[in-house]
């Protein structure tokens, strides 16, 4: 017999061993519960019905009318029950006082480092009203890899020497606006996520590929690229090139800005400009890879502290609970409701920062460099995970949720003393039917 073939008898008989385990588990389990179950009918004076039967002992002195009442209501009583069962649960785990309370601080401290550190890119005297100043973090950025009169160290020197591409070429392009300080933000070659596939085109090509301010897209020839190392290597000096051009003064757009080019919708601000002509200005006032990574800042902030809170609580959660570890399913099941809960307080704490980052952009008079394209991202992830939660599978749930209610009931029933239960009336076993019904 084949090896392949024995292997495939050897899984088969490994899951029918796994499910014969499982079904004398459940068997063992309902032994064990249907004991339990006949303890307590003795424990308090009664005989053990057959399945589905009710003691009429219960019932033998009420009037006719509630034994009407009960005999059309207990059929509806098990319809509730069921209607309980297959109930959805909450959708999200609830929020304490004190997860509230670091959202909060998640927000407000996010809503801060946008206002006082991230700011703008750089000064400028925005719609020459309103003088406006830089972050100095960015300033700190765009000062590095150069010495003080402005020129490339050492290193970026020698791969802005070695790594002259086609696309980089700006004179003989018939582009709009394709110039020395447009042309990396409308050449594709240029994208920093883009980048490595249209680069390499390029180079192979001898072409630059654009998009020109009116959302076109256009391959033109450059030159003739006959260096074989360099078609070989065509990757390696796309990324020397882009490593050169980080440090310049126009430096690298943020991955995907480009692509904005496409939006040719929109009509903002006393000069109506569209999508496109905004993200080629916040480009021009500096808003680039440098300043991205500054604006990072805020959504790294509320990760901080949200994330930070929740591990911490978690640590302490789990070395109270190191004597009695969870079974495989519950602790899934537990890890479901921490992602949900964590993700719930991500989603308001980002929501936060976007409003805070939406007051900024008031303050700083409506200028779009103003915007934390970092922190509206986030945020939209955030949003999706939350509208995948909504969606999600909820039976290991609805089991985990029926399993504690039971498991309450029946410790609350063992812990009842017998003389309770003798003590009970018929009456008030008719109550508590009429009351289950009114509170369902």
């Amino acid at each position: 017999m084949p090896d392949y073939k024995i292997s495939q008898l050897t899984q088969i008989l490994e899951g029918l061993k796994e499910q014969s385990n499982i079904e004398k588990e459940e068997k063992s389990q309902l032994a064990k519960i249907d004991e339990e179950l006949r303890q307590l009918y003795l424990k308090i004076g009664l005989q053990y019905p057959a399945q589905g039967t009710l003691d009429h002992r219960l019932l033998d002195d009420l009037p006719w009318d509630s034994k009407l009442f009960l005999a059309t209501n207990i059929p509806n009583q098990e319809s509730e029950i069921i209607k309980e069962i297959y109930a959805n649960p909450a959708i999200f785990p609830k929020l304490s006082n004190t997860d509230l309370a670091i959202i909060a601080i998640a927000g407000i401290l996010a809503t801060v480092l946008d206002i006082l550190i991230v700011r703008i890119p750089k000064d400028v005297n925005y719609i020459n009203k309103y003088r406006q100043e830089g972050s100095l973090v960015t300033k700190f950025l765009r000062e590095r890899g150069t010495d003080s009169d402005g020129k490339l160290n050492v290193v970026l020197a020698w791969l802005e020497k070695n790594c002259k591409l086609p696309f980089d070429r700006v004179q003989g392009v018939p582009v709009d606006g394709f110039n020395a300080k447009q042309h990396r933000l409308l050449g594709l070659a240029h994208d920093p996520l883009l980048g490595i596939i249209f680069g390499t085109l390029d180079i192979w090509n001898g072409s630059v590929t654009t998009i020109n301010p009116h959302g076109k897209f256009k391959v033109i020839k450059t030159v003739d690229v006959d260096d074989p190392i360099k078609l070989l290597f065509a990757p390696v000096f796309w990324l020397g090139h882009i490593i050169s051009d980080l440090c310049t003064p126009m430096g690298i757009e943020i991955p995907g800005w480009g692509l904005l080019q496409i939006l040719q919708v929109g009509s903002f601000g006393e000069k109506e400009r569209t999508i496109a002509d905004i993200s080629r200005y916040m480009y021009l006032q500096g808003y680039d890879i440098r300043h991205f990574l500054t604006m990072s800042i805020v959504p790294g902030a509320v990760e901080l502290v949200v994330r930070g809170y929740f591990n911490f609580i978690k640590y302490y959660e789990k070395q109270d609970n190191l004597q009695g570890l969870p079974m495989l399913a519950e602790s899934e099941m537990q890890k479901i409701a921490d992602n949900l809960k964590l993700n719930k307080m991500l989603f308001l704490a980002h929501a936060a920062a976007s409003s805070g980052n939406a007051l900024k952009v008031a303050i700083y008079k409506g200028n779009p460099s103003a915007i934390n394209i970092d922190e509206w991202g986030v945020f939209f992830k955030e949003s999706v995970i939350m509208l995948n939660a909504l969606r999600r599978d909820c039976t290991g749930e609805k089991i985990k949720r029926n399993r504690e209610n039971i498991n309450k009931i029946w410790k609350d029933i063992e812990r009842t003393d017998a003389s309770s239960f003798q003590q009970v009336s018929s009456e008030a076993y008719l109550d508590f039917y009429r009351k289950n019904k009114e509170g369902n």
